[in-house]
């Protein structure tokens, strides 16, 4: 085999999905390593060639390695972005289309709400996952509104890590450039971005006014 086929051959197997995932979760705990090799009674040198992508696990061990790390058999092998080795969150997030955060942030919240409700300490402004809920089943034109707004104003939101994390989160907007391209994106000039916003408000002025002469029905709370 040529050299440089050799050298392409090792660095796909470097990259494969397998490998990249092991490599991160390993870096999470520097002494992962020795960890799992005992978990999974080999040698250390023996998880460093699945690191490396030199070697793949048998099964069993590939199931192990999975229980290890707390993680989904998919999302260890590359076939699926969801970690958690949850059933009911892979579905959820497969048929939505949402991240693992997401819908894990989206069901903290409904959890906290519930017992809001019952302890009648909620506040209609709290209630942001039940407006979210209306605004999709009630309002799908606002929604595509929104939706679209936020496509085409904002690139990437970098949160703050921990709870007790006082930041506030870091907003990274599209923008226009003269070639109109910014890191091989599409940017969006900011009159689209005015445009999508009086859309947004003009619908919510007239929604208000047909609710206020009974054309539509007056949403109820929960």
């Amino acid at each position: 085999m040529p050299k440089s086929s050799y050298a392409s051959f090792n660095e796909e197997k470097y990259h494969s999905a397998f490998a990249t995932v092991l490599r991160e979760e390993l870096l999470k705990t520097p002494e992962d390593v020795k960890e799992l090799a005992e978990f999974l009674q080999i040698s250390p040198q023996a998880v460093n060639q699945f690191k490396q992508g030199q070697s793949f696990p048998k099964i069993e061990n590939l199931i192990k390695i999975a229980q290890h790390f707390n993680c989904s058999l998919d999302y260890l092998i590359g076939l699926s972005d969801v970690r958690s080795p949850e059933a009911d969150l892979q579905a959820v997030c497969d048929y939505t289309g949402l991240s693992e955060e997401s819908i894990s942030k989206l069901h903290k919240e409904a959890q906290i709400t519930k017992k809001r409700r019952k302890t009648r300490t909620l506040s209609m402004d709290e209630d942001w996952v039940r407006s979210i809920d209306m605004m999709i089943t009630k309002q799908p034109k606002l929604f595509e509104m929104i939706s679209d707004y936020l496509y085409n104003t904002y690139d990437r939101f970098i949160l703050p890590t921990g709870e007790n994390n006082k930041s506030y989160p870091v907003v990274i907007l599209k923008h226009y450039e003269d070639n109109g391209y910014s890191n091989s994106k599409l940017v969006i000039p900011e009159e689209v971005q005015e445009l999508d916003l009086l859309r947004i408000e003009k619908y919510l002025r007239e929604f208000r006014q047909a609710v206020q002469k009974g054309e539509i029905e007056r949403p109820q709370p929960v």
